[in-house]
């Protein structure tokens, strides 16, 4: 009687062992997105939105561009990619640009804005938005902002 106990309290010990670190994998994997809004004008028309989201992207999406931020990041590494090509290529399916809004906080204002970010996992977080930033920095040089300080 006691051993069969005994082996019932390991048995559940186990399950609930099991069932809080699968539940720990699950929510570690889930997809996240990480990016930076730039603000526009709000008296801006919808078609100069695409048309700056699509010049954002075409640029961004330039191998010159890519290869500047593989090797800023030292994504190669990070990724335990083997070649940078391979890194480049990831780094391009994860990234995207869109038209979104931004409310600010205080007055509740809508502005209209780009986005700019990647997709990714809920682990990876840090590394996404390192990307995000790194990205945003690459488009305020391509569209001539000058960096607040």
């Amino acid at each position: 009687m006691q051993r069969s106990i005994f082996l019932g309290l390991v048995a559940a010990g186990l399950i609930m062992v099991s069932a809080v670190g699968g539940y720990w994998w699950v929510k570690q994997n889930r997809p996240d997105q990480q990016w930076v809004p730039m603000p526009l004008n709000p008296s801006s028309s919808v078609e100069d939105r695409t048309r700056l989201q699509e010049d954002v992207l075409g640029h961004l999406k330039k191998d010159d561009s890519l290869r500047s931020l593989v090797k800023a990041l030292s994504l190669q590494q990070r990724w335990n990619l083997s070649t940078e090509q391979q890194a480049m290529d990831q780094l391009k399916s994860i990234l995207f640009v869109r038209v979104g809004e931004f409310r600010h906080p205080m007055t509740q204002e809508t502005l209209p804005t780009v986005d700019i970010g990647v997709n990714g996992k809920r682990k990876e977080r840090a590394l996404l938005g390192e990307i995000a930033t790194e990205m945003g920095k690459e488009t305020r040089k391509h569209l001539g902002i000058e960096e607040k300080r």
